[in-house]
């Protein structure tokens, strides 16, 4: 015990008398854990948007400044923000969307933009800017599609990676570096409110949410696949709402072991209303995954879905307005991993119903991290946290709350970040991740603490 309290000098040694922990202290295995990402302070208190995307670099979590007298954009820096150029985009124009895209030539990172002040107009104003290197570089004024269209994500259908969005008309596109192909006719009725490309058993086909779809004398209600260039409306008993409001992530490709599939958070269990379930889609038939046990409630926004790695293999994470999943309770957010559902630790104090709520994976000081970005309710049994949440995957040190990684890793300045998170009502202070923030946490923090980190 001697030997690991020298680690951490007198202070560490004095801490440690004070709460008597005795005897030997063996290291703890890992366990993932909540905490919050510092919030962008900028001035004159202009509205933020935060989004993971991937990168050509891996994970990375952006913020960007809307509505202010210069918009700004920024990185988060393994453990700070850092300023983005805006070299190549005017003053006057506001940023409204980011996103990182691959039309052939490499991942890169798009802002949408909108003039500001009084020459703006409804339209004529919008214009997408394409960053290599430092500088930003404007597209062609078609490659926003509409008023509120935009690129959606990029893939490779089988003839080259190449960028997918909605045109003008509501149809689904393919863009072809200087318009819009259309891949099919419009929806009958209703509009098209989102696009995805993933597997659905056979390998990456196109799928679109929303709308009235007819082809060959069949009705789809909110739901058509293209695959190898051949459109076809497989609803197989599940009924999706062609009117709803669509999440940034509503499906993504998963294997259970099974094999790869396509797993979406949009659709109405057959025989009830607005039950929010995870559908599995592969070879044309949809099957249910798992739903909320509880009172029914509605799928109309915020619901949101990714894959994450917590070091025991990539899962499926949900987040949304429910309160158990299959009789397991798991407050607003759980995670899947073809078997069996879980919840993470206490999960969110409440559900939320913004559409505007990004979830994503990012790396940084902490580890890998599942980050919930967006008007979202407080984590881990704290009230801190409401806008940016991060969820720290294994292997992670959670006793170096400071995430200074020096030699020593563990000073004393980690409990002392510690008792300043405690006082916060902070998530990470939730040391044992049950519902609440006391004095069983800071014995468990004392206990990590002694243990030390591999």
């Amino acid at each position: 015990m001697r030997s690991q309290l020298n680690r951490f000098g007198r202070r560490g040694v004095a801490i440690t008398t004070v709460f008597g922990l005795a005897g030997a202290i063996a290291a703890q295995d890992c366990q993932p854990y909540w905490t919050t990402l510092p919030l962008l302070s900028l001035p004159g208190s202009p509205q933020v948007t935060y989004v993971p995307l991937t990168t050509a670099d891996g994970p990375q979590l952006f913020g960007y400044s809307y509505q202010s007298a210069r918009d700004e954009l920024y990185r988060w820096a393994h453990s700070s923000w850092v300023q983005m150029t805006r070299k190549g985009i005017p003053d006057t124009s506001g940023l409204l969307y980011l996103q990182a895209l691959n039309d052939g030539a490499g991942v890169h990172l798009y802002v949408q933009t909108g003039t500001r002040g009084p020459q703006a107009t409804r339209y004529a104003t919008r214009r997408a800017y394409k960053l290599v290197g430092d500088h930003w570089h404007p597209m062609p004024f078609n490659f926003w599609s509409g008023q509120f269209q935009a690129p959606f994500l990029s893939a490779d259908l089988g003839d080259g990676m190449a960028i997918y969005g909605i045109d003008f008309y509501g149809r689904p596109a393919k863009w072809l570096g200087h318009e819009w192909e259309a891949l099919g006719p419009p929806s009958s009725a209703g509009d098209l409110r989102h696009i995805e490309i993933e597997h659905n058993g056979n390998g990456p086909a196109l799928f679109v949410f929303g709308g009235l779809w007819q082809f060959g004398g069949q009705t789809g209600y909110g739901f058509a696949m293209m695959e190898n260039g051949q459109w076809s409306v497989p609803n197989s008993g599940v009924v999706h709402n062609p009117y709803q409001n669509f999440p940034s992530t509503c499906a993504v490709t998963f294997d259970d072991g099974t094999g790869p599939a396509m797993y979406s958070v949009r659709g109405f269990h057959p025989g009830s209303t607005n039950y929010p379930c995870l559908y599995r889609f592969r070879n044309n038939q949809w099957s249910v995954a798992g739903w909320p046990t509880g009172t029914p409630t509605s799928f109309t926004g915020g619901q949101v879905l990714t894959i994450f790695d917590d070091g025991r293999g990539p899962a499926i994470y949900v987040a949304g307005s429910f309160n158990d999943v299959n009789g397991v309770p798991a407050k607003h957010i759980a995670r899947w991993d073809g078997r069996t559902w879980e919840p993470l630790g206490p999960g969110l104090l409440a559900g939320f119903g913004s559409t505007a709520v990004h979830m994503g994976t990012i790396n940084d000081a902490s580890g890998h991290s599942l980050v919930i970005a967006g008007n979202v309710v407080y984590a881990g049994g704290g009230s801190q946290g409401k806008w940016l949440l991060k969820w720290v995957g294994c292997p992670n040190c959670y006793a170096d709350c400071d995430l200074s990684g020096g030699s020593p890793r563990l000073t004393a300045n980690d409990f002392l970040c510690f008792i300043t998170k405690y006082a916060a009502k902070d998530p990470y202070a939730n040391c044992n991740l049950d519902n609440a923030i006391n004095a069983a946490d800071f014995q468990c923090f004392l206990n990590r603490y002694a243990a030390g980190c591999s």
